[in-house]
């Protein structure tokens, strides 16, 4: 076979390991390798080399894959968080939606408020530790607001053994959208320890207005109910509801009825 110049085949090489060039020419390669050990040290270098670059592509792609996974995870975890969150507001409008009311507390100014009637009541209780019974007064009381009559207004008060004055904190709810509140007022009732000396009411900014102090001279609950039939309630609804002074179970109904004017609408 005729000699084949070492460039030629050298420049041959690279298809050669590729697999990629024709029969006539592979075979010339591989004849010419056997008996140049110049052009097969060239082969086994350019072979080595590569096989080196493969396997570094290799690990490139490996890393590539290992940091795509990576990734797709974080995507996946926050995909997940992100769902959690939005079924959440969800839930939780719906909630605020719902015929409940909303715990948004609102402010209310107690210098808005007057006592529209106040009374004491006798009441009977029964010791749990020995089953007798003993006699208590509490001091009840009807707030009324001609600005508040719409809103649900709250009220609540600690009181701690030996305290000498109360305060009885006020505040509104917001009602959820589509809900109306047909009452209007608030009405508390306060036990009358001998040590209580004052009685405040208290806005959340801390403005507090005295309704009561242990000098003033207030109702019975007898004085009270002949004073709310002979005095306020009109005689239809008196005959509506057989009200009398034994008979008065409906007093704040009827007190609140009356405010909003829904119970004289249905009379007339």
């Amino acid at each position: 076979m005729k000699e084949v110049n070492c460039e030629i085949i050298q420049d041959l090489l690279p298809s050669y390991i590729d697999n990629i060039c024709s029969k006539p020419s592979k075979k010339l390669v591989e004849e010419h390798l056997k008996s140049c050990t110049k052009c097969k040290a060239e082969f086994d270098n350019m072979n080595k080399k590569m096989d080196t670059e493969k396997l570094s592509s290799q690990d490139n792609q490996i890393d590539y894959l290992k940091g795509y996974r990576k990734r797709r995870n974080v995507l996946i975890k926050l995909s997940i968080l992100l769902t959690i969150i939005v079924l959440t507001m969800i839930f939780l409008i719906n909630v605020f939606n719902s015929n409940v009311l909303l715990d948004i507390p609102l402010y209310v100014d107690v210098n808005k408020f007057n006592v529209e009637y106040m009374y004491v009541k006798e009441n009977k209780g029964i010791n749990s530790s020995t089953g007798e019974t003993y006699t208590y007064k509490t001091l009840e009381v009807y707030l009324y607001s001609e600005e508040y009559k719409d809103n649900y207004l709250t009220g609540s008060y600690k009181f701690l053994e030996g305290d000498k004055e109360i305060y009885y904190n006020i505040a509104s709810k917001k009602l959820p959208k589509g809900v109306e509140y047909t009452c209007c007022g608030l009405e508390t009732s306060f036990k009358l320890e001998d040590s209580i000396e004052r009685i405040y009411i208290k806005d959340n900014k801390n403005n507090t207005k005295e309704i009561w102090n242990k000098s003033m001279k207030v109702q019975s609950e007898e004085e009270w109910k002949k004073w709310y039939i002979d005095s306020y309630v009109p005689k239809e609804i008196k005959d509506l509801y057989n009200m009398s002074y034994d008979n008065i179970s409906i007093s704040t109904s009827v007190w609140k009825d009356l405010y909003n004017k829904n119970l004289l609408n249905t009379i007339k």
